[in-house]
């Protein structure tokens, strides 16, 4: 999977999830939940963090307007891709994420531009930290939260729906996560 791609390519996506799901097999899908039970100011300072940890407000899609990735189309919802209520939402959220983060990097200092721009405005900062360190939360800590549930999980037939960017290290996670057993 990816954040943008063309129209046909989610079309195709979506076909495959039907059939395998017409197979018997459970999906597991990539989906950092927004959703947070919290109150209102730790929300704020999450969306805040997670925010400037993306460097840019709003979707993918927004973030590429004007240029060649422009005619590309944003990831659908994965209610629009077949996924029901019996599929598993198998990510993190976003206090989870931001917890990770601040414990293996430190906090998230924000500053003026931060706390002052509206989550509608334009921001865009770029980034603030190092690849390993973003591989680490994005990739890493997420490939083991999803190794986690299938390996303690019941399903037999399990049809993963993740990014791209989480195939590699994802094969090595749940390998050693099998050989430990």
């Amino acid at each position: 999977m990816h954040h943008l791609g063309k129209r046909e390519f989610y079309d195709n996506v979506k076909n495959a999830i039907v059939a395998y799901k017409n197979l018997g097999y459970k999906v597991y899908y990539e989906e950092i939940s927004s959703s947070l039970k919290t109150d209102s100011i730790t929300k704020d300072r999450i969306r805040r963090k997670v925010r400037k940890i993306k460097g840019f407000s709003g979707s993918y899609e927004d973030a590429t307007k004007g240029s060649s990735l422009g005619k590309l189309v944003q990831q659908p919802n994965m209610k629009n891709m077949g996924i029901t209520e019996s599929d598993v939402r198998a990510d993190i959220d976003y206090v989870q994420f931001i917890n990770e983060w601040e414990k293996l990097n430190g906090e998230i200092k924000l500053d003026s531009i931060d706390l002052n721009t509206t989550f509608t405005a334009p921001y865009s900062k770029g980034t603030f930290y190092t690849n390993a360190q973003y591989k680490r939360i994005v990739v890493e800590f997420r490939n083991q939260y999803l190794a986690d549930l299938i390996s303690t999980g019941q399903d037999k037939k399990i049809l993963i729906i993740y990014g791209e960017g989480h195939r590699k290290n994802f094969k090595k996670t749940i390998t050693q996560k099998s050989n430990n057993r």
